[in-house]
């Protein structure tokens, strides 16, 4: 059975996109693909990027939000150097 089409709300840092996807994992990517064209250089991610479905954006909810690593969100968009870079952070962050 196919997943329907949702509308997410990904932000991270200090940007946020609205984007329609079918998973809050690929939505994350999508965003990010986005954003790293709208914003280019000035991109700038937390070590985290947030998905809400956008009936809890609107209802100012973190109830449904899903929270992924921007380090694998990186990988899955072949950004493999800078993916390693947000690990190495954050193992530092975390000793």
């Amino acid at each position: 059975m196919k997943n329907s089409i949702n509308k997410y709300i990904v932000s991270s840092a200090n940007w946020e996109l609205v984007v329609d996807h079918e998973l809050p994992e690929s939505a994350a990517v999508s965003a990010l693909l986005m954003a790293l064209g709208k914003f280019g250089d000035n991109l700038l991610l937390s070590t985290t990027i947030m998905v809400m479905p956008e009936e809890s954006y609107i209802n100012d909810s973190l109830i449904g939000a899903d929270f992924f690593a921007t380090r694998i969100i990186l990988s899955r968009l072949g950004l493999n150097e800078l993916s390693k870079s947000f690990q190495e952070f954050e193992e530092l962050q975390s000793t």
